[in-house]
């Protein structure tokens, strides 16, 4: 547009966006576009992997001490859910890992359907077990909502999943 509203004649670059002509060079850009070989793995998706290795480690370590470091509302009934939860983080690291070297779209929505049932059960776990000592009512009672939450959205995790898998899809 010039300066008094008006088009320049012959500037397909700035019609507007929902024109034909914006969305047919859009188009026309996308075909153009280098396209990455097949079974190449995009350098965000390695570094992702590699970025959750290293959180669960962490992860792994820190719910592995908690009763070394006597936090306060950690009942010492939490030794009862470590196991789910090291079962559920160790898999998720080892799926990782594997992910590294071998990560076709079918294998990875498995894999994820797979973690979402280890987190699935692990939150389950702590939901019976509830290894905590909070201070009132309100707050067990908000705590335990946000598990039952956690649940519910971690199985909608396995649905999505597996549908992806089904029809093939990211």
């Amino acid at each position: 547009m010039n300066g008094s509203g008006q088009q320049k004649e012959g500037s397909a670059s700035e019609a507007s966006p929902g024109s034909a002509n914006a969305v047919k060079e859009r188009v026309e850009a996308e075909k153009e576009r280098p396209k990455a070989a097949p079974g190449k793995k995009k350098p965000g998706r390695r570094a992702g992997y590699i970025g959750n290795i290293v959180w669960n480690l962490i992860f792994l370590f820190i719910l592995n001490n908690l009763t070394n470091w006597n936090v306060p509302f950690i009942a010492p009934s939490w030794v009862a859910v470590l196991w789910a939860i090291n079962l559920s983080l160790g898999t998720t690291i080892l799926a990782n890992i594997v992910f590294l070297a071998f990560d076709p779209r079918w294998f990875r929505h498995a894999a994820q359907i797979v973690l979402n049932l280890l987190a699935l059960l692990s939150t389950y776990v702590i939901y019976i077990i509830f290894p905590f000592e909070l201070p009132g009512e309100p707050v067990t009672l908000i705590f335990r909502v946000c598990l039952i939450i956690a649940m519910v959205v971690t199985a909608i995790g396995v649905v999505v999943e597996l549908v992806k898998l089904v029809l093939n899809r990211d």
